[in-house]
């Protein structure tokens, strides 16, 4: 009787191996291209605008791929802010940077903001976080 229930535990061991195995390739095929992609971007620059539930809205830019020249951010809601368009200049690849806004009333609405880099590209952009509906 010992020999059954030895062999019994023998193939539930092995069957309990092999799933733990099966499970082990199954997650990483399924997330193979996932970390192959992990850190590289598809896309020249990215944004992230925030708004403020009092006056401010920021634009934080980062350049991935290349040095981006003549970067603007735009504002795409007129007579909100103060300065609808802040100019930084040139940014190198793997730096950032932040436009600032100062809205002349309480932003109570998502905003949106274009930038404009390499005298021909764009990128739109809205606020995320931060505000709140009055």
């Amino acid at each position: 009787m010992s020999d059954k229930s030895a062999a019994v535990r023998n193939y539930a061991l092995a069957a309990l191996c092999i799933s733990a195995i099966v499970g082990v390739f199954s997650f990483t095929a399924l997330n193979y291209e996932q970390m192959q992609n992990y850190g590289r971007h598809d896309t020249d620059i990215s944004a992230y605008a925030r708004c403020e539930v009092d006056k401010w809205a920021t634009v934080s830019i980062e350049s991935y791929k290349e040095d981006l020249q003549n970067v603007q951010c735009v504002s795409l809601n007129d007579g909100l802010f103060k300065e609808s368009t802040v100019d930084l200049g040139d940014l190198s690849k793997g730096s950032r940077d932040v436009c600032p806004f100062e809205a002349t009333d309480t932003i109570d609405t998502p905003q949106r903001f274009e930038i404009r880099y390499n005298d021909d590209k764009t990128l739109r952009t809205a606020c995320e976080s931060g505000w709140i509906l009055k």
